[in-house]
């Protein structure tokens, strides 16, 4: 009884593997290898892919921590295998796959190119950039808000906008002051009458005898047919002052300074219009 079973286990396993060795499909064969870099360094995480020479896919995968691979596939005639993997170039080559053709593949990936590319365009669209003399773009240009809000020392605000200028522009003539298309000695109009200043405006004007770093342009308000007027009253006293380091005492010093403009028609008369400034200063007032 005893050899009886025996004989019927063994039996049994017999049957057993004869399935099992009916499913391994010799038509199938195997691919293998490691994946590195130019400096021999193993590449993981690489993306791997074979297809047939008309583009179908056979078996995918990806490297392992150092960098191996192994994928079955149907044995054919050949196929194509594609790595990739970010940063590296992609890596395409012509394998046999056959059976018999078990060997391991290494693969080396190139590093990629590195190229940059930048897009300039011009934000405003309707503002384009031009070669235009008069749209030259480094122009400083100071209108009437920036005028009230900049620390304009004694509201001498031509003395203020020379640090803009060039010197060699200005050349030992010193410079140029233009007040609405006039050139003048000096500006003859005070800050609240000023609409806007501007140097280099346009730099090479044939209306002007030399460049426009050496030059500045005032425009002054534009009368309205309403009336208008600005008054601005400036003290520096020598209480607001700190003391002199290599002083015993602050200089008993001030100063003030009356300036305005006002503007508008002419009696009832719509196109004539008038623009009067002054300005006022006292300075050296000690007190008693």
């Amino acid at each position: 009884m005893l050899v009886a079973r025996r004989v019927c286990l063994i039996l049994s396993l017999l049957f057993l593997q004869r399935p099992m060795a009916a499913q391994a499909d010799p038509r199938n064969t195997e691919i293998f290898g490691t994946i590195k870099d130019v400096a021999g360094a193993v590449v993981p995480g690489a993306d791997i892919q074979v297809v047939t020479m008309e583009g179908k896919r056979l078996a995918g995968g990806v490297s392992n921590s150092v960098g191996a691979f192994h994928l079955t596939i149907p044995a054919i005639a050949g196929a194509t295998l594609q790595i990739t993997h970010k940063g590296f170039k992609p890596f395409i080559t012509s394998i046999q796959v056959s059976p018999a053709a078990r060997k391991p593949i290494t693969v080396v990936l190139a590093i990629a190119d590195l190229s940059q590319q930048i897009n300039v365009s011009a934000t405003d669209e309707s503002q384009p950039v031009s070669t235009d003399p008069a749209e030259n773009r480094d122009a400083v240009v100071v209108n009437e808000n920036m005028l009230e809000g900049l620390p304009v020392f004694d509201q001498d605000y031509v003395s203020t906008l020379s640090r803009f200028l060039d010197a060699g522009s200005a050349g030992n003539v010193g410079t140029t002051i233009v007040v609405d298309g006039m050139e003048q000695k000096d500006a003859g109009v005070t800050s609240s009458a000023v609409q806007s200043v501007k140097i280099n405006n346009d730099p090479y004007s044939a209306e002007f005898s030399r460049p426009g770093r050496g030059r500045i342009e005032v425009t002054t308000k534009t009368p309205d047919p309403v009336y208008h007027g600005t008054f601005n009253f400036v003290v520096r006293d020598y209480h607001a002052d700190a003391r002199n380091a290599f002083a015993s005492v602050r200089a008993p010093e001030q100063r003030r300074i009356f300036e305005g403009a006002l503007t508008g028609p002419v009696a009832k008369l719509k196109r004539t219009f008038f623009l009067i400034s002054a300005d006022y200063q006292q300075d050296n007032l000690q007190s008693m």
